[in-house]
């Protein structure tokens, strides 16, 4: 079985790319749960914090999942080259 070449020209960009994607991510929800945390007026509901972590906290798995993904895919083939 034939194995695919990634169709990323530096593979190594993207991983890092997607890293600060999660970063960025992990940033918004911590804020998003701070000014739960903080209350007052124009804090986000218990509802929005559990949507928005479901979304957010989903969104950097899926992307965490796919780098790592492209990641063993670059190193498999180039021990094989």
């Amino acid at each position: 079985m034939e194995q695919k070449r990634p169709k990323v020209k530096n593979p190594t960009a993207m991983v890092t790319i997607h890293i600060v994607v999660i970063c960025y991510v992990a940033y918004l929800f911590v804020n998003l749960l701070r000014g739960y945390l903080a209350g007052g007026e124009g804090a986000p509901n218990l509802g929005t914090v559990i949507i928005g972590g479901v979304v957010l906290l989903g969104g950097a798995t899926y992307v965490g999942i796919t780098s790592y993904k492209l990641y063993r895919q670059c190193k498999d083939q180039k021990d094989n080259d």
